[in-house]
């Protein structure tokens, strides 16, 4: 009878270490997903912004040939956005690093050349 009592608990304690470790990895999965949802959103909002930039400098033969965009821990959550693109024979670059508020508004912490060099690999 005791070891059938002894059995039953362990049963019991290794269901309850399984459970937990199973909601974790739901978890960590749904905070995986909202990161990678929120990086792409990132990425139409500072896309938006570029082509509002060739708009503004008459860049009319500007298209975008590579998009690259992930996110970093600074400070705060901060999404990384790059492009490469040609504006007639040249090919240029132009990179923000965008933040989320509470409100889920998308603002622009940084942009410019270097924030592309850096997501790109450029040496």
């Amino acid at each position: 009878m005791k070891l059938i009592k002894v059995l039953l608990i362990v049963v019991v304690l290794l269901a309850g270490v399984t459970g937990c470790n199973k909601v974790e990895k739901e978890d960590s999965y749904g905070y995986l997903e909202h990161l990678c949802k929120q990086s792409q959103q990132a990425k139409v909002y500072a896309k938006e912004n570029l082509e509002r930039m060739f708009e503004n400098e008459e860049m009319i033969e500007a298209k975008i040939s590579r998009c690259v965009y992930s996110y970093l821990y600074e400070e705060v959550l901060t999404y990384v956005v790059a492009f490469e693109y040609t504006n007639g024979p040249e090919l240029k670059k132009y990179g923000y690093k965008i933040g989320v508020d509470k409100s889920r508004e998308y603002f622009v912490i940084e942009e410019g050349a270097t924030i592309a060099s850096f997501l790109l690999n450029d040496e």
